[in-house]
């Protein structure tokens, strides 16, 4: 280095000199080798990308049947482009489960002990699910007094058999005051209620209410928009029901879902101004709520009726009526939650390594709990036989041709166990369903806690105008694979 200072600078320069230089000179030749061995290689200037996701939001269908409007001209048979035939899949929500042309729930409200004994039962015989409003702070005393007459209600575990024979428990407001008019204890009502019966039913969850006396105000719903789902009105006969919009006269949705309006049926009620009602909510293909309270049988007494009550062959007939008409019956807080899951409904298509495609929904983000299957319609643009999967708590495959699904080829579900299949695991386990000696009422309305009422499906059609599959799917929840 002395020799670098005599030559380059004509002099002997003095050792500080020497010792800067010296520093200077290694640390340059540090940092040239730092950054020779942290340089990355080249890249390929035209990288393969992966195949982006399709996402798509999806209209509800105006078809009524599953094999509608499929006269339209054949799909080119993309084999051997599977990027554009995944791409070409045409995927339609339907309006109702199943095609069903509208939907219908029955509601009961107060709690009173008939609806165990007789309405529930009644239910039953139809295999039919419904949704019992509870006033939740009456339900510790049993007894109920209504205007000065008391009413005899059913007990809390009276109430989680119904819960879990797949029925709904909402609430009915905590002491029953009119919320219209009591502002001052509107919060407390609305909370404290829903509270309770969690509380007491450990594992329900009480997603709607009904409201006392069926009223109001805009500044009680934007209260109960905090805590539940949706909330029940209504007027009783004559009320207008609530329609169908003319903007959008598909939607199939309550302008405002907390405050949905119902049939009240009462004994004097002749059946022509309710079907009259129900004829036109049909037509529009929309949703048909009745309001009921009691239902008398004479093996109830009077302190276990409830206000207004019909006859049990009364109920009877009207559920046979509803499935006549093919309607889709099932418990408020289901209907609520299918159409807010199809009103957002959102499908992505995801190629695979294999070259299938991957289909999952999502939908309304605060319903995720409910999981209540929305029926898809897929037309798939082949004409070779098609295979398609569900997850893997869902056991259900089709074909259009003699493929056969194997397991290995079963794409996991997002999650595990649904929580119906909890449901039917925990009624299993109380009272002792399924062992001898279970009968009446509660044997009945255990036993059917082990059915599954949120029925997952697959079905795959070939017709001339190409092939299609129904598929029944809980948004959030199941992968649907499909295999040409």
């Amino acid at each position: 280095m002395g020799v670098f200072y005599r030559t380059f600078l004509g002099y002997r320069c003095p050792g500080w000199i020497r010792f800067v230089g010296t520093s200077a000179i290694v640390a340059t030749v540090i940092t040239a080798c730092a950054t020779l061995s942290i340089t990355e290689p080249p890249t390929d200037p035209d990288p393969e990308p992966e195949p982006a996701a399709i996402v798509r939001t999806l209209e509800p269908s105006t078809i009524t049947t599953p094999d509608e409007s499929l006269e339209k001209d054949p799909l080119p048979d993309l084999r051997d482009d599977t990027r554009g035939l995944i791409e070409s899949l045409d995927i339609e929500v339907a309006l109702w489960p199943d095609f069903a042309p509208a939907a219908a729930s029955l509601t009961f409200d107060d709690g009173t002990r008939d609806q165990y004994a007789v309405a529930a039962p009644v239910l039953e015989r139809h295999n039919v699910r419904g949704t019992f409003y509870l006033i939740s702070h009456k339900m510790d005393d049993g007894v109920w007094i209504d205007n000065g007459r008391p009413r005899k209600l059913m007990s809390w575990q009276e109430a989680r058999k119904l819960s879990v024979a797949g029925h709904e428990i909402g609430s009915h407001g905590a002491t029953h005051v009119d919320l219209s008019r009591s502002r001052r204890s509107l919060r407390y009502e609305l909370h404290a209620s829903r509270r309770r019966i969690e509380d007491r039913l450990p594992g329900v969850r009480v997603d709607t209410l009904a409201w006392p006396y069926w009223r109001s105000t805009p500044h009680a719903r934007m209260l109960a928009r905090r805590q539940y789902l949706a909330a029940r009105g209504g007027a009783g006969i004559p009320a207008l029901f609530e329609r169908l919009s003319e903007e959008n006269p598909l939607s199939s949705s309550p302008s405002d879902r907390f405050n949905i309006n119902s049939i009240g049926l009462r004994p004097q009620d002749p059946p022509e101004e309710w079907r009259s009602i129900a004829e036109e909510i049909i037509d529009d293909r929309g949703w048909l709520v009745f309001s009921l309270h009691g239902v008398k049988s004479p093996l109830i007494s009077e302190e276990e009726l409830g206000w207004a009550p019909i006859a049990e062959n009364q109920l009877d007939d009207l559920i046979q009526e509803l499935h006549a008409r093919n309607l889709w019956i099932a418990p408020f807080r289901d209907v609520v939650a299918y159409a807010l899951h199809r009103d957002s409904a959102e499908v992505t298509i995801r190629e695979t390594d294999d070259g299938q495609a991957e289909l999952s929904l999502t939908g309304f983000a605060g319903a995720e709990h409910l999981n209540v299957p929305l029926t898809v319609r897929v037309r798939v643009p082949v004409t070779r036989p098609i295979t398609v999967w569900g997850g893997s708590d869902w056991s259900e495959s089709a074909s259009t041709g003699p493929t056969t699904p194997q397991p290995d080829r079963i794409r996991n579900s997002p999650t595990g166990s649904t929580p119906h299949s909890e449901a039917h695991a925990a009624a299993s386990r109380f009272a002792g369903v399924g062992e001898p000696g279970v009968e009446g009422t509660e044997g009945k309305m255990l036993e059917s806690a082990r059915r599954d009422h949120s029925v997952r499906s697959i079905r795959a059609d070939k017709t001339e105008a190409g092939t299609y599959l129904i598929v029944s799917m809980r948004p959030g929840h199941d992968v649907v694979t499909i295999s040409w």
